[in-house]
C-alpha cells in the first residue's frame, strides 16, 4: 500500500524532502515507522530511544494526533498521510 510521510526540521533533512511516498507492507503506525527506519537507517538514532519509539516526537494520521499508547494499534490505509513532528523547543 502507498502512504505519504510528511516531516519537518531535521527529520525532513534525513528524508531529503518535506514529503515522501512510501510503499509499505505494514498497516500499523509503529510497524510503518520501523519500515521507514529500514529505508532511512539514519532515522533510527532519532526516532528510537531505549528500543522504543521516541516519545518526544508527535505522530499524526491525516491531521489527527496519535497518542504513543496507540501506535501499535492505529492502522493506516492506502493514501493516508503520516506526519512526524519533532520535539518543540522554546522558552
Amino acid at each position: 500500500m502507498k502512504i505519504k510521510i510528511r516531516s519537518f526540521a531535521f527529520i525532513r533533512e534525513q528524508l531529503g524532502s518535506k514529503q515522501v511516498e512510501l510503499n509499505v507492507n505494514a498497516t500499523k503506525v509503529k510497524e510503518i515507522i520501523h519500515q521507514l527506519i529500514s529505508q532511512y537507517p539514519t532515522l533510527e538514532d532519532i526516532l528510537v530511544k531505549n528500543g522504543e519509539i521516541n516519545k518526544d516526537f508527535v505522530f499524526a494520521v491525516n491531521g489527527d494526533q496519535i497518542p504513543h499508547t496507540e501506535l501499535k494499534e492505529k492502522e493506516l490505509k492506502e493514501g493516508d498521510t503520516l506526519v512526524i513532528l519533532p520535539p518543540a523547543g522554546g522558552g
